[in-house]
């Protein structure tokens, strides 16, 4: 969605005629563009300094939008060492940068920049579980049973139970047999 410029930064609404300042409510130092609330705001920037290696924080900050979300998207390297692929955690820290300026201009609150990256880190762990592959479950055998008189006791009581799952009606049936 950003990639079309199609989110509704404050900037994008002062062009609209929806707003008449394009001011970063966060920074109050510069115009909202989508870089400047993903990346350069000061508010974010100190975070992406903690989680990107200092040999590509030059190449990072400088990138126009496009380039530096393709390149963060299709790079295959995995989030500070942990088994968290660095698109992921990319996607979900964005996600989080997104939900917290909204509390902040919205509800005029906001958690902190480090539960933010405590959450994008959770929930890159969530979702990069869910693509584990799992073990499909083995398929049941059915195996055939017949009812054996007991040589110990002399009358038996067999008992069977169902219950239809969609009308929640059951039934009981009871069958006493003796030896012979």
């Amino acid at each position: 969605m950003s990639l079309k410029y199609c989110i509704l930064t404050i900037q994008e609404r002062c062009r609209c005629g929806l707003s008449q300042s394009s001011i970063c409510p966060l920074c109050s130092a510069n115009e909202e563009s989508i870089l400047h609330m993903m990346r350069d705001c000061p508010s974010m920037k100190g975070s992406w300094l903690k989680v990107i290696p200092s040999a590509l924080t030059r190449s990072f900050f400088m990138a126009p939008l496009f380039d530096w979300v393709m390149d963060n998207l299709t790079n295959k390297d995995n989030f500070l060492g942990m088994v968290i692929p660095w698109a992921i955690f990319f996607l979900t820290f964005i996600w989080q940068i997104w939900k917290r300026r909204n509390c902040f201009v919205f509800n005029d609150s906001s958690h902190g920049i480090d539960d933010t990256l405590h959450h994008s880190i959770s929930w890159s762990t969530h979702i990069e579980a869910c693509r584990q592959p799992t073990t499909p479950p083995r398929a049941r055998q059915p195996t055939l049973t017949m009812w054996q008189p007991s040589i110990h006791v002399q009358h038996c009581l067999n008992i069977d139970a169902s219950v239809d799952v969609l009308s929640g009606l059951g039934s009981v049936v009871g069958v006493l047999r003796t030896r012979e």
